[in-house]
């Protein structure tokens, strides 16, 4: 097993979505936002150390994606 996750960032917003273990998993939930928003700039990035993610980082708590 990988010890390393992965995060989607959004460029535009600095929102995330995350974590992933598996580098094509990531991958995959990237084309999904990028489809869904594609004005933005998303990547995904390997985080060495996970930390708690707090509903004002991510992505699916954003009011323009709730909206």
């Amino acid at each position: 097993m990988s010890a390393t996750w992965y995060l989607i960032e959004d460029l535009t917003t600095g929102l995330v979505d995350g974590y992933y273990q598996i580098f094509e998993m990531a991958n995959e939930s990237r084309d999904y936002w990028e489809k869904e928003f594609p004005t933005h700039q998303f990547i995904v990035k390997p985080v060495v150390k996970l930390r708690e993610l707090h509903d004002s980082e991510m992505l699916n708590c954003a009011p323009w994606y709730l909206n």
